[in-house]
């Protein structure tokens, strides 16, 4: 995750074993929001820059 300036503050990883695409991006949505609420953040953007291939 970055600040406004695109600095990077936070980073995490987690196993998700087999799952879809849109899982994975949606559990990365979802543990994003809990450690920025941990950390204090009360304003987010959220950002994704995935493109699905036919």
């Amino acid at each position: 995750m970055c600040d406004t300036k695109g600095n990077w503050i936070l980073g995490f990883n987690r196993f998700l074993g087999v799952c879809s695409v849109l899982e994975a991006e949606l559990w990365s949505i979802f543990e994003g929001l809990s450690l920025l609420l941990k950390q204090g953040f009360d304003r987010v953007l959220i950002c994704k820059d995935c493109l699905e291939a036919d």
